[in-house]
């Protein structure tokens, strides 16, 4: 899950308006999620 939420970090960044808004919440959570558990 962590090279998961690595890559999505990623592709925000480099498409940061991404088409679908909604997938800005769950990629935050998704990444956060790792550090949280940790």
């Amino acid at each position: 899950m962590n090279a998961n939420a690595a890559r999505a970090l990623s592709d925000e960044q480099k498409e940061p308006n991404m088409t679908m808004p909604s997938n800005d919440i769950p990629v935050s959570a998704i990444a956060a999620a790792p550090r949280v558990a940790r």
